[in-house]
């Protein structure tokens, strides 16, 4: 096995979800998603097919799917021809048809809930893992984070802790290789899907730490520039197994008596350690919510 080739096709592929996830929202031509990977358009169809077991086109209706699932359960101001629109469909009955062809339910059933067959599948889901009052003591507070600059590196086995780590050590080999590390330099995990309606291995994360501003993009590590925002952060101690518990909790208990929406990015956690320094122990962390008033 040539590990130096196969690891710059997993480079090429990896700027190609990253590439995607940024032009969600709007027209992506294939020719153009093909043109990021440096592969002939000719063979890039089966290169993407054969790395991410789903065609370019068939992964971002799943993605525009699933950011439209996101909206429909945590942004309910939207209404669905916004949801459509945002998340890059051409008008509402196109993105109505997908959406109950993908889900089983229209766009609005799903909204409502009823896309749970009752009271019992949602209280044995993953939805709903805390009993009624069951909340944790809440230690947040509302913050301007400033605009980030950072180098990433994604993880598309879904949020499996060995491939997480396994990430984070290349992404920190290649920061010491690069002297990017400094005293400041923050390190974040972005979780970009909801275990709740992506399929646990499809979920994608993305491994990240802020850079100087004249680091550029190489073929190994993508670069992604948050723009400044407001977030609600929780200060936090998780073992990993309550990660999904103490998310769901935020959702349901706090968010909806917060007067705050989800604004449109995804959350992410900082990690007050390297992540590798915690396996097996609990995580110290804040949870970035990103927020606008409703």
């Amino acid at each position: 096995m040539d590990f130096a080739s196969r690891a710059e096709y997993r480079s090429r592929i990896e700027q190609v979800v990253v590439y995607i996830n940024e032009h969600l929202n709007g027209h992506l031509d294939l020719a153009a998603v093909a043109a990021v990977s440096h592969f002939s358009p000719y063979h890039f169809h089966r290169i993407f097919h054969g790395a991410m077991n789903e065609t370019p086109q068939a992964y971002i209706n799943r993605l525009r799917l699933e950011r439209a699932a996101n909206y429909l359960m945590k942004s309910k101001s939207m209404s669905v021809t916004d949801i459509a629109l945002a998340c890059g469909f051409s008008s509402s009955s196109t993105f109505a048809r997908a959406f109950k062809q993908h889900f089983g339910v229209s766009a609005r059933e799903y909204a409502s809930g009823r896309y749970l067959r009752s009271l019992a599948d949602a209280c044995n889901s993953q939805v709903c893992t805390m009993a009624a009052g069951e909340t944790p003591a809440w230690n947040v507070e509302i913050k301007d984070i400033p605009p980030l600059h950072l180098a990433c590196l994604p993880c598309l086995q879904g949020y499996s802790l060995p491939q997480i780590c396994g990430t984070w050590e290349r992404l920190e080999r290649w920061a010491v290789a690069h002297r990017a590390v400094r005293p400041d330099t923050i390190r974040l995990g972005i979780s970009m899907d909801d275990p709740t309606i992506t399929s646990e291995e499809k979920c994608r994360y993305l491994a990240a730490m802020t850079i100087r501003e004249e680091i550029k993009r190489d073929r190994l590590v993508s670069i992604m520039d948050v723009p400044a925002m407001t977030c609600a952060v929780f200060h936090v101690e998780l073992l990993i197994d309550q990660f999904q518990n103490y998310y769901q909790s935020v959702y349901r208990d706090w968010l909806p008596d917060s007067g705050l929406e989800p604004a449109d990015f995804p959350c992410y956690e900082v990690y007050l350690q390297p992540p590798s320094e915690s396996i097996g122990d609990a995580y110290r962390m804040d949870i970035h919510i990103p927020v606008v008033p409703i």
